[in-house]
């Protein structure tokens, strides 16, 4: 229910429109007290400013730009920090455009 969203994102957003051969890589390692659990793409990256939007939950997207109800990562987000209790458990990491994007989940052993 969680991971379904992310990966769905990184084909709509990251990869659908791309020239180059699409990757989705999908790693989980333990990182001191938590288990990460990625999903990175070599897609369209995010800018800065989408991204900061998107963490704080003030994104809004554009329906006739998308067939997303947008509502799909918002849902995770919330839900993680509900379940632990935490506003820190999701991460999205991209450097901009053209430069892919990762999502990490740090989720307590």
């Amino acid at each position: 229910m969680i991971l379904q969203p992310i990966v769905e994102n990184s084909i709509n957003y990251g990869l659908r429109n791309i020239e180059w051969a699409k990757k989705i890589k999908l790693s989980v390692y333990e990182l001191g007290d938590y288990v990460c659990v990625s999903v990175k793409d070599n897609g369209a990256g995010i800018e800065k400013e989408t991204l900061d939007k998107i963490l704080n939950g003030s994104f809004v997207s554009n329906p006739n730009k998308s067939d997303s109800n947008g509502v799909g990562l918002n849902n995770c987000i919330e839900r993680l920090n509900i379940f632990y209790e935490r506003d820190d458990v999701l991460d999205i990491i991209s450097e901009g455009k053209d430069k892919g994007t990762e999502t990490i989940l740090y989720l307590p052993k």
